[in-house]
């Protein structure tokens, strides 16, 4: 499991920590999608692997 841990919005789009299954973590860009099931569509694009657990999708409200 990957799991989104900080994220926020910079020049160059958003930037997060991850916590991968190794229990590293990695600064990345990420894709924010508006529900659990494009994240996980996501995941398994880029990783391979399939995301059994949705996680729920928080959104700060903008200024």
């Amino acid at each position: 499991m990957i799991a989104v841990t900080q994220a926020r919005h910079e020049a160059t789009g958003w930037r997060g920590y991850l916590l991968t299954e190794a229990g590293t973590v990695q600064r990345r860009t990420l894709n924010l999608y508006p529900t659990a099931e494009k994240a996980l569509e996501a995941v398994d694009r880029m990783h391979g692997m399939p995301a059994t657990v949705p996680a729920p999708i928080y959104s700060e409200p903008r200024a």
